[in-house]
């Protein structure tokens, strides 16, 4: 016989405690499984704007680079599966993440010319600056 269930409750019949600890819980395994960002660094030459990105244990496949409204895109995706098999001894681990970072551009750049490579786990993007964005302006005198 199947327990029947009552839509309506009372406040005291609830477990408010209960419901906060397992929406943390879930928050909690979101971001983890979101991955807490991408750590970047962003320097600038006359020519060229450079983006270094932190992304270790994640090959090259499984990363996606897009320039959208002044934005560089990172996205990637780790999956690595841990397997050890010994006498009276056995561990299989999984390990699955999705990573996400917008990084705001100073300035407008070739979106046509930009390069990447990934090395060592640090993803490099090279985007050449637009020629009005190499122009240092002119100084203005203060009379």
């Amino acid at each position: 016989m199947r327990k029947k269930t009552n839509p309506f409750r009372f406040f005291w019949e609830d477990d408010p405690w209960g419901r906060w600890d397992r929406t943390m819980r879930d928050f909690g395994r979101e971001i983890f499984s979101m991955g807490s960002g991408i750590a970047v660094d962003i320097s600038e030459t006359d020519d060229d704007v450079i983006v270094k990105a932190d992304l270790p244990g994640i090959e090259k496949k499984n990363v996606s680079l897009r320039i959208v409204d002044s934005a560089l895109i990172i996205e990637a995706e780790q999956s690595e599966e841990l397997r050890e098999e010994e006498e009276n001894f056995f561990r299989q681990e999984r390990s699955y993440g999705k990573f996400y970072r917008e990084v705001p551009l100073p300035v407008e750049v070739e979106e046509d010319n930009a390069s990447a490579e990934m090395k060592d786990g640090v993803l490099t993007v090279k985007l050449p600056k637009k020629e009005k964005s190499k122009k240092k302006g002119k100084e203005i005198k203060i009379n």
